[in-house]
């Protein structure tokens, strides 16, 4: 696995949930690639956004991860 992408309902996003990502990357630091997309789903549009400076563990982040059934995230 080279990389996790990160699917995130643009209604889901806010300071709070900000900070919590930003811990669970601090905490499963490793050596996968991580990148975001923000999705609109209201106006069908999304945007991606690479985190080139963080880099986490992929099973550790993605099972974190879980505790949002709100988010999808992909393997690649």
């Amino acid at each position: 696995v080279n990389e996790i992408r990160l699917q995130i309902p643009l209604s889901f996003v806010s300071s709070e949930f900000v900070r919590e990502i930003s811990d669970l990357v601090k905490r499963n630091t490793g050596s996968c690639r991580l990148s975001f997309e923000i999705v609109d789903e209201e106006n069908n549009t999304s945007i991606g956004m690479p985190a080139p400076k963080h880099q986490v563990s992929a099973s550790a982040f993605a099972k974190e991860i879980g505790r949002f059934p709100e988010l999808k995230f992909r393997f690649s």
